[in-house]
């Protein structure tokens, strides 16, 4: 109990002398408030949650409060034009997330689009990989490494003041993310080619494939891209790149495709890529999937398409990540499942994840819903 009371004091110090730090380096008292109440505090509570050392949570926190916090431009009353980020639906520029373990060593994972501190419109593509090499020089990241990103820059990513006649909703093309491990950080980049598709009128699939063969995944990447070629009802787009910022024979590429499947059998089968994706890890991801969709979606049957909230919406589709990495002859798929969009509330939604996660076979804490409550 007092080494919990203690966590929080040291914590609630540090809080003040890092807002006060923000001030002093010329950040308005409005916009560093705003940013402290919506993102520092959230992070501070799940970093208290995860079982971090305190020496972390200092660290990582400092680092919050110099890199994160002044990337998010001003508050949103300050912005000159509503927010229009990708990140997330309600066009906020960071996505906090929260990857759980059953020995109660959680991870605190980030992402976000660096916006100008001006208006809050998305900063040039000049100032991209600088904000890495800042980000690196910052924090306690590892193997820092730039290698990856530079390639998906100059494949991926449009440059230049003609920014070609808005098909998308969105302007976004980069955004910069960590893993908060319980060893260092793990720096992140993520890039989105359809406004160079746009552009330059190559699809999005032929941009990626070009950006892969220049990784040297050309051949794990084939498997992926030659499905959904001899698919194309379900009209898949590779709508983002994400990289590791350390050195290629460690880093990974993960292809976000969104994709027309909506029913449980539809997913399962483009999440196999049509059973050629097996083994007792697939079999364990698929069972896995499963439950969390019956949890989710309770009552609707197997191959009952469903519908989304926001049809018009370019995040309603469901999203099929393929990983790849060196020495790797075939991609792992992860799944997510915008739920904002298929589901009524996120009370909904955190209660299912509660019930789900209460089987002892997920070792995850019972407290859970009331965790992520807190950190709200």
């Amino acid at each position: 109990m007092f080494r919990t009371l203690s966590v929080v004091a040291k914590s609630a110090t540090h809080s003040v002398n890092a807002l006060w730090a923000l001030v002093r380096c010329g950040l308005s008292i409005t916009r560093t408030y705003f940013w402290w109440k919506k993102v520092y505090w959230p992070f501070q509570s799940l970093f208290m949650q995860s079982s971090y050392s305190e020496f972390l949570q200092s660290r990582y926190l400092s680092f919050i409060a110099a890199y994160v916090i002044p990337l998010l431009g001003p508050s949103p009353s300050q912005f000159k034009e509503p927010p229009c980020s990708y990140m997330g639906d309600d066009h906020t520029p960071i996505e906090l997330s929260w990857v759980l373990s059953s020995d109660g060593k959680h991870t605190v994972r980030f992402t976000l689009e660096p916006l100008s501190g001006v208006d809050g419109s998305p900063t040039p593509s000049w100032t991209w990989i600088n904000s890495l090499y800042e980000f690196s020089s910052i924090g306690n990241v590892q193997e820092f490494n730039t290698d990856w990103a530079l390639t998906c820059f100059e494949t991926l990513v449009f440059e230049g003041n003609n920014v070609p006649k808005q098909i998308s909703q969105h302007s976004s093309q980069f955004s910069v993310g960590a893993d908060f491990t319980h060893d260092g950080i793990v720096g992140k980049a993520y890039f989105l080619p359809h406004l160079r598709s746009q552009a330059t009128g190559i699809s999005q699939m032929d941009l990626v494939t070009s950006c892969m063969n220049e990784l040297d995944l050309g051949s794990q990447w084939k498997v992926v891209a030659s499905y959904f070629t001899e698919a194309p009802h379900l009209a898949a787009t590779p709508d983002i790149v994400a990289i590791d910022c350390v050195h290629k024979s460690k880093n990974r590429a993960k292809i976000y495709v969104r994709c027309n499947a909506s029913s449980l059998d539809e997913i399962t089968e483009v999440f196999t890529l049509g059973q050629k994706l097996n083994g007792p890890l697939i079999d364990q991801a698929v069972k896995m999937i499963k439950e969390v969709w019956h949890s989710l979606f309770h009552g609707k049957d197997d191959d009952q398409r469903l519908e989304s909230n926001n049809p018009d919406h370019f995040a309603s589709r469901f999203v099929l990540y393929f990983e790849l990495a060196p020495e790797r002859e075939i991609p792992f798929p992860k799944l997510y499942i915008p739920v904002r969009h298929y589901c009524k509330n996120d009370a909904l939604v955190g209660e299912a994840l509660g019930q789900l996660y209460k089987q002892e076979k997920y070792g995850i804490r019972e407290t859970y819903l009331r965790d992520i409550q807190s950190a709200l």
